[in-house]
């Protein structure tokens, strides 16, 4: 009767734990834990806000995050740091990765351009639409008031067309501004037009002020001499050309015979009456007059016939055959009658000087 209240009691002892809850600490009692079987796994902790305090190695959830971007770590006390996840969720074929305000996020590309980045197509220009008809060869792309269209200049591809107060002259790909002689241009780009002036180079064209002043043809010597005659110009002569004229005005009487003009350093030329082979005669050429002379490519020539009318200070020449026919006017001096005189001959062929005056 004894043993058995002792075994009875004894089970009721050890029977009253079983039905407290017991606490396993994982760290310490597991091993080999499988939760592939266990209905809901839930490692971290989660809400829609982040915790006001963390300890350092602490994870968390949040719920009201991007997709990829809900997790965060507490890096150091109270201190969360979110951790980027690159998922491929909402990430369309040909899809990019962007950053927006901290957020990653799968973008496709849009605006004037349209398909996966490996094979783009520019649709449009600044939301004008652009054709997709193939261009030719010298074409450009051009608006034709619907869209962006390749289309051909006037002319072949990659010509202008030009045209000469309305009427056509042809078509080139080059535009060569030739100046020509004595003139100058001048091209101006505005980014709206092209603008071509010619002017007139002065320096081989003699302007209307210059012909006025009478400065660009005229020869005025200083070499006392009267026969050999030197000048200078402005603008300076580079050559004897054929045809030139220069106003000559000698600084001495001419003595007459063999008589030169040389300007600028070119060279001594003779100085011929208008038939290119006589000599001035002594009173052709007179200091302070003017006389146009021009070359003929050997000499220069009066451009003046021979005057019938000698004049000067000097003395008078003999009369000659030469001179037959001639008057000749002796200045005087102060006081003095001027003497005026033909020259003639007599019965017997002698020549004179036959006194008129």
């Amino acid at each position: 009767m004894k043993i058995r209240l002792y075994l009875a009691g004894f089970l009721i002892v050890f029977a009253v734990p079983s039905f407290s809850q017991t606490k396993v600490d994982l760290r310490g009692q597991g091993k080999n834990v499988d939760f592939r079987s266990a209905s809901n796994t839930y490692p971290f902790k989660s809400g829609s806000g982040l915790p006001g305090t963390c300890g350092m190695g602490e994870v968390f959830f949040l719920t009201s995050a991007s997709s990829g971007m809900n997790v965060y770590v507490c890096s150091q006390d109270n201190s969360w740091t979110q951790q980027g996840i690159l998922s491929t969720v909402g990430a369309a074929e040909g899809s990019f990765l962007t950053l927006n305000s901290g957020a990653m996020k799968w973008q496709s590309l849009n605006g004037d351009v349209t398909g996966p980045p490996s094979s783009l197509k520019v649709q449009q220009l600044q939301s004008y639409p652009v054709s997709a008809t193939a261009p030719l060869n010298g074409q450009i792309l051009q608006w034709d008031g619907s869209s962006w269209k390749a289309q051909t200049l006037n002319g072949a591809p990659g010509t202008i067309s030009f045209e000469s107060n309305g009427t056509p002259v042809g078509n080139k790909g080059v535009v060569n501004f030739l100046p020509g002689f004595g003139l100058t241009s001048a091209l101006t780009n505005t980014a709206t037009k092209l603008t071509v002036q010619y002017l007139i180079d002065t320096s081989k064209i003699v302007s209307r002020t210059a012909l006025q002043t009478g400065a660009d043809l005229a020869c005025i010597p200083t070499s006392g001499s009267a026969v050999s005659y030197t000048c200078e110009m402005s603008p300076v002569l580079t050559a004897y050309a054929t045809g030139m004229v220069v106003n000559l005005r000698p600084d001495v009487d001419g003595s007459g015979g063999a008589t030169t003009l040389e300007i600028d350093g070119l060279g001594a030329k003779s100085i011929k009456l208008n038939d290119g082979s006589t000599n001035p005669l002594p009173g052709t050429l007179l200091a302070g007059r003017l006389q146009q002379v021009w070359y003929d490519g050997t000499v220069f020539r009066l451009l003046a016939p021979a005057p019938n009318v000698l004049a000067g200070s000097g003395a008078r020449p003999a009369c000659s055959v030469t001179y037959r026919g001639k008057i000749w006017h002796q200045f005087a001096g102060t006081g003095e009658k001027d003497t005026v005189a033909v020259c003639a001959k007599d019965s017997s062929d002698t020549y004179g000087w036959q006194t008129l005056y």
